[in-house]
């Protein structure tokens, strides 16, 4: 095996061992009502990550959480059906289908590219976040974080909570040689990027001062409710403020 080189791996190929029919009950009925809301809810814009390349993404613990919300743990599972490596891009690939309550749902294969050069990235990591690109991609079909496929949602993510900065990499990786330069994207207010490509600023510029994101925000007038209009659209501080200036003009008079 070649340095720097993910191991090639065995197949696991058990469909055959544990179902009979690998498509055992799909499309057999809708869910109930409330499971279908529970799977469609819209997501928490702020739970939202970027990777590097610009490709927003749901981490995959708030998927499971939402899996067992409408199933229920134990009722839900991502059954294997292969995995295997390209040693040419060092990328990691997971076949797997997930079902639900012993019915089909979804199949698909998710990806992982592998850092040789990364201190913290094993193999298992690596395969680890295939598993998890896979799973994500079947949750699609079950409406699951659907605004994240929706170009619209994903600009005006964008453009409230991201931002393009100078990197220069630390080392050859692919089509990439050490100390080229690019822009890529991470979220704004987060730490600078320092792996395998490092953050810099270069000459005359910066990240920009940014507003809070206002997504999510309610407006002002959700916030602080105005005065209803009483009396002829005259509000009570209004009567108040004309007492007081009858009971000046009186008491002039009167003088």
């Amino acid at each position: 095996m070649e340095e720097n080189k993910i191991p090639e791996l065995l197949p696991i190929k058990i469909e055959s061992l544990i179902l009979p029919n690998p498509y055992v009950g799909i499309a057999q009925e809708a869910f109930e009502e409330k499971t279908q809301l529970i799977l469609s809810a819209d997501i928490n814009a702020n739970l939202i990550e970027i990777k590097p390349d610009g490709i927003v993404y749901l981490p995959g613990v708030h998927y499971r959480q939402v899996l067992n919300k409408a199933f229920g743990a134990g009722a839900w599972a991502l059954l294997p059906k292969n995995a295997y490596a390209d040693q040419v891009q060092n990328r990691l690939f997971y076949h797997g289908a997930l079902f639900v309550h012993g019915r089909f749902m979804a199949e698909s294969v998710g990806e992982q590219q592998y850092h040789p050069n990364n201190p913290i990235m094993t193999y298992a990591t690596a395969l680890e976040g295939a598993k998890t690109d896979c799973l994500t991609r079947c949750c699609k079909d079950l409406n699951i974080a659907h605004q994240l496929w929706e170009p619209q949602y994903i600009r005006a993510w964008k453009k409230d909570f991201a931002i393009e900065v100078w990197c220069v990499a630390l080392g050859d990786s692919g089509k990439s040689k050490k100390g080229d330069k690019k822009k890529l994207w991470r979220r704004k207010y987060a730490d600078p990027l320092a792996w395998p490509w490092k953050e810099e600023k270069m000459q005359g510029e910066g990240e920009p001062k940014q507003k809070m994101p206002s997504v999510n925000i309610p407006p002002p007038e959700t916030i602080h409710e105005k005065p209803k209009q009483q009396n002829g659209n005259v509000t009570p501080a209004q009567q108040n403020a004309m007492r007081n200036t009858l009971k000046k003009i009186v008491d002039i008079v009167t003088k």
